[in-house]
């Protein structure tokens, strides 16, 4: 088994049970994780829903939803072209891979972190501006309270 792999901007090292992206841990569920690990390890073909179900559920019985959203969870993560949907039959990877060993080096962007999925997907930047509006909105509103405390 290789040490990663590695695909877009993202590096999935499987001795560490880990996904990140540009060198941030991303959290991804352990079931989502069992799903991307054998989609990746098996990119060559189409992988069954129910060998799906099987490896990432050995010992439980699950419907089909369950794999439904795991694969969900999994394109917020990576986009849609990851994970590609052969109908009546399974999914199969769709990102070029490259397995790498432990002699190349992997290139950290920051210090790895955990952040939630839609953070990792470019809401934060959304979340930050509304984070900004709702203090400008409080800032104003102790200056109106202090200003009408002052007329009184």
């Amino acid at each position: 088994m290789a040490s990663c792999y590695r695909f877009g901007r993202f590096v999935l090292r499987p001795e560490c049970r880990a996904l990140s992206r540009e060198g941030i841990v991303l959290r991804v569920g352990s079931r989502a994780y069992e799903v991307l690990l054998a989609l990746v390890q098996r990119r060559h073909r189409v992988v069954s829903k129910s060998e799906l179900l099987d490896l990432a559920w050995p010992d439980a019985v699950v419907g089909e939803n369950s794999l439904e959203v795991q694969v969900s969870t999994l394109r917020r993560a990576l986009g849609a072209e990851a994970l590609v949907t052969v109908p009546r039959r399974g999914y199969r990877f769709g990102l070029p891979v490259r397995e790498t060993g432990d002699d190349e080096p992997t290139p950290i962007a920051r210090p790895a972190i955990a952040v939630p999925l839609r953070e990792a997907r470019g809401r934060a930047a959304g979340s930050a501006q509304r984070r900004q509006q709702l203090l400008r909105l409080r800032s104003f509103r102790l200056r109106v309270a202090a200003s009408a405390r002052r007329r009184a």
